[in-house]
């Protein structure tokens, strides 16, 4: 029995065909997801957002007539309860930082998405979020904070982030994988994922002016 109550309607915005094929076929061919829009550009996702609903929106960070972090915004007013994914090439990407101050709370890479999108909506969905070494350092020069202290600590001025978020984010920068970090923590790399995801949601409200 699913332990979902309903399916999961995902829309996807994808200006690359052969990827959008790719993404729609994965989603479609998981017997939890409903494909309830697959379009090739910005303005065309855009406009569906008006007409349906959805718990995942999943945008390339390449589209060819919009900026993603706009279509980003738009369904995170939309969608406020949904994750929003960015595809993109590279991990570490200074645009992907823009999109999740946006709203975004997950990225994949595109060379994934044919082994991974579908169990990665549902890692997602279960409040899972990836972070690469790369986008750990650029969190931490966001908040200016310094990526090579040592372990967590709760001593320095981290707003929006806690202590532990901080030296969650120095762990990463350093190489440690999200295995190791769990380990360490007495915790798992469920937990550690969940505390990224967190990361996002105050990156978020941190840009946009509210308090987290």
């Amino acid at each position: 029995m699913s332990s979902y109550p309903q399916l999961l309607r995902v829309l996807i915005a994808q200006s690359d065909t052969e990827c959008l094929l790719r993404c729609a076929d994965a989603v479609e061919d998981d017997a939890q997801m409903t494909l309830v829009a697959a379009v090739s550009d910005g303005a065309a996702a855009v406009a569906m957002m008006a007409h349906c609903m959805a718990d995942v929106v999943v945008v390339d960070l390449a589209l060819a007539d919009l900026p993603a972090i706009e279509v980003v915004r738009h369904a995170a007013w939309h969608f406020p309860q949904a994750d929003i994914v960015l595809l993109t090439d590279y991990g570490n990407d200074e645009r992907v930082l823009a999109c999740i101050e946006a709203g975004a709370t997950a990225y994949l890479l595109k060379d994934r998405v044919a082994d991974s999108l579908a169990s990665s909506i549902h890692a997602w969905r279960a409040g899972q979020a990836p972070i690469s070494q790369g986008m750990a350092r650029r969190v931490l020069g966001r908040l200016h904070l310094q990526p090579y202290r040592l372990g967590l600590v709760a001593d320095e001025r981290t707003d929006p982030l806690s202590g532990c978020e901080a030296g969650l984010l120095r762990w990463i920068a350093r190489g440690m994988s999200l295995e190791q970090i769990g380990a360490l923590a007495a915790g798992s790399q469920h937990m550690v994922q969940t505390h990224v995801k967190q990361i996002y949601r105050k990156l978020a409200a941190r840009a946009q002016g509210k308090t987290a």
